[in-house]
């Protein structure tokens, strides 16, 4: 997405009259990546998504709800084919039976003065990984397992119409957000979370049970010595 963006600059001058958004399909990938530098493991058939906006397309009092808009976006989808409801990991993993099936990738450019979010989305629509890759950082971490939409339907989309529906899911959330408020955002991604669960802190080990979502997207957690805190970043396996 990053490269077609550049390309477009260099054809024209969008920037003048910036699109609400671009989107980016791709085959597959050769060097896939999810948070923090970790490995996303690619084939074919499944989804490799790039969606590309203005940073000032979200209000900068609303940018807490992007992570948490796009987990929803993809679980919506996600629920229209399968037989088992989806669940949220805070803040846009997106479980099948406990199984990871779709995760997201937010970071940001600077192109000719003009800084774009790119939401990086994959999804294993066809097959998954026997078991996701275990990272050096990872290593006081419990096996994390992957799914895929296969598993849970006869009849699923194609990658491609997959990526149309949650590029225009996206879409949707861009031209809405300065209307839609933060407590609608919130509930709606509660509606998919599993709260009291015990989740497995990166690097430290600490299980902790999560108690609740805040209405900035902060989640509220137990903490192994008994007090609850706030969390602001994923830090979770």
């Amino acid at each position: 997405a990053k490269r077609i963006l550049q390309e477009r600059i260099s054809r024209q001058d969008i920037t003048s009259s910036l699109p609400i958004m671009i989107a980016v399909l791709a085959d597959g990938q050769s060097k896939g990546r999810g948070t923090s530098g970790r490995s996303w493991v690619a084939t074919q058939g499944n989804l490799f998504l790039t969606c590309a906006f203005a940073m000032e397309q979200i209000p900068l009092s609303k940018i807490t709800m992007l992570p948490l808009s796009c987990g929803i976006v993809i679980a919506d989808q996600l629920a229209l084919h399968s037989r088992t409801k989806p669940t949220l990991k805070w803040p846009n993993d997106v479980l099948l039976n406990e199984l990871k099936v779709a995760g997201t990738l937010i970071e940001n450019c600077t192109i000719q003065n003009q800084t774009w979010w790119l939401v990086g989305i994959g999804v294993n629509v066809e097959s998954h990984p026997e078991e996701l890759v275990k990272e050096e950082e990872d290593a006081l971490a419990v096996p994390r397992s992957a799914g895929s939409l296969r598993m849970h339907s006869e009849t699923i989309p194609t990658a491609p119409e997959l990526g149309v529906s949650i590029a225009n899911g996206l879409l949707e959330f861009l031209q809405t957000i300065q209307v839609s408020s933060t407590s609608s955002i919130v509930e709606r991604w509660k509606s998919y979370a599993q709260l009291d669960v015990p989740y497995t802190i990166r690097n430290t080990g600490e299980v902790v049970h999560v108690k609740d979502i805040q209405s900035d997207g902060q989640l509220r957690v137990l903490g192994s010595n008994g007090q609850e805190r706030l969390l602001t970043t994923d830090y979770f396996h």
